[in-house]
């Protein structure tokens, strides 16, 4: 077996058991565009995601896996601002057209630029799309996407192998309600937000779920910086001058978020600042530029999800590790990587079998459905389960992210804003930033409150 990777500036592309070079004729491939961001702050989830894919589809193909035309991953880079992640998404999709068909099995993208750029083209491709990123699910999408999803069956076809962000502000209101309870000093909450699609979301949600546990809970100030016209410093001293001492924020993106951080450090603002792991930023901890540390520790408190700790999740990094031959802590979502690239490998042998949508496939081989199932772990993909999907028989992946118990339920939040998509279980817990010399500063998480949901 022989495992060939291409380069080129759009995309690299696994060909499996192609001792030869390949064709470039993509009806010979069933053609999977997965979008990511290999430059930026994100670049090295890019290539981290992009590793554990190639796993999971060696471990496919080793183990006699052969959908109806090879599987052939385009890994191609949507770094830069919208417009160049689309171009490149469409350039892509060019070189896949033959008389005027795209040859696109479907797409797979990580991280919210990805998603929003590779988004569009699935729905007008018609075929599923995996968002296995940490971002934060479709809210982001723009008025006319958002309405060719809500079509019936448009949503069916989108899954989102890891945590979704509902439970984020419900998470933080249970932290801040609880700290009203136990501590003076929570008692004054003003509330600030960036006005992006996104920011919205998680500003109402927060003041739902804190009228849900504190009966009488008015925050003294509810700014939306966009609509009110308001810089970081301004809505910050407005908060400052009706006597907040805690600042809940959401701001979308990681400069923004050190902005905001700078600007209240200038203003010397002495509360609380309560938001959720948009705040995570590695930049944050450098001493220097930005420089904001030193202010942020003791005084920070984010909500952070990640995955739940199984022997399979445990089992996967050290495999991860081992493949990428790199030592240290992977990223929480590879695993959810992973399972996007098994999960969709699983669903075209299913549908190759049994002539079935991939859609539907996906949704038969990840989920307990049916009767004497065969229980596949994220490390379980052998010859006798390809055999059972060859012969017609659906299989119960696991996965090592969690359970992909996919649910086709879409909870509308309370701005109007569906959120499409799958989500698995989620450990949910706060972070903090402490001191841990002179000049290291690092992530804390706290003992409680912890939460799986």
């Amino acid at each position: 077996m022989k495992y060939q990777l291409l380069f080129g500036t759009l995309a690299s592309t696994l060909l499996a058991c192609q001792d030869a070079l390949p064709t470039s004729d993509p009806t010979q491939y069933e053609n999977v565009i997965v979008a990511l961001p290999f430059s930026g702050t994100f670049a090295f989830k890019a290539e981290e995601h992009k590793s554990a894919m190639l796993l999971a589809v060696e471990r496919f193909e080793a183990a006699g896996g052969s959908p109806k035309r090879p599987l052939r991953m385009l890994f191609t880079d949507v770094s830069g601002d919208a417009a160049a992640a689309t171009a490149a998404m469409k350039a892509q999709i060019e070189t896949l057209t033959v008389n005027g068909t795209p040859q696109v099995a479907a797409i797979i993208s990580s991280s919210t630029s990805a998603m929003v750029a590779s988004v569009p083209f699935a729905l007008q491709l018609n075929v599923p799309h995996f968002e296995v990123s940490s971002g934060s699910g479709f809210d982001e999408l723009d008025g006319p996407t958002r309405s060719l999803l809500g079509q019936p069956g448009a949503a069916e076809r989108f899954f989102a192998p890891r945590p979704l962000c509902l439970p984020e502000p419900e998470f933080t209101a249970d932290f801040v309600a609880k700290k009203q309870t136990e501590e003076s000093g929570w008692d004054k909450v003003a509330m600030i937000n960036a006005g992006a699609a996104h920011d919205v979301m998680h500003a109402q949600f927060f003041l739902s779920e804190m009228k849900k546990r504190v009966t009488d809970f008015t925050p003294l100030l509810d700014i939306n910086m966009k609509t009110a016209s308001k810089t970081d410093k301004q809505a910050i001293a407005d908060a400052i001058a009706a006597g907040a001492n805690v600042l809940y924020f959401h701001i979308t993106g990681d400069a923004k978020n050190i902005a905001f951080f700078q600007a209240a450090r200038d203003l010397n603002f002495q509360g609380k600042i309560v938001t959720c792991g948009m705040a995570r930023i590695p930049d944050v901890l450098r001493l220097g530029d930005p420089d904001v540390a030193p202010y942020l520790a003791g005084r920070l408190y984010f909500q952070m999800r990640g995955i739940p700790t199984t022997s399979s999740l445990t089992t996967f990094n050290d495999d991860l590790r081992t493949y990428t031959e790199k030592g240290g802590e992977t990223d929480i979502f590879s695993a959810s990587a992973y399972d996007a690239a098994m999960a969709l490998s699983l669903g075209m042998q299913y549908a190759a079998a049994k002539s079935l949508p991939l859609d539907k496939a996906i949704l038969a081989v990840t989920t307990g459905a049916g009767t004497n199932q065969t229980v596949v772990t994220a490390d379980g993909v052998d010859a006798a389960v390809i055999a059972k999907l060859k012969a017609g028989e659906d299989v119960n992946y696991e996965g090592a992210s969690s359970s992909l118990e996919f649910s086709q339920a879409h909870p509308a939040a309370p701005n109007g804003h569906d959120h499409f998509g799958y989500m698995t279980k989620g450990l949910y817990y706060v972070e903090q930033i402490e001191k841990v010399d002179a000049n290291t500063y690092q992530y804390r998480a706290l003992v409680s409150p912890v939460a799986e949901r």
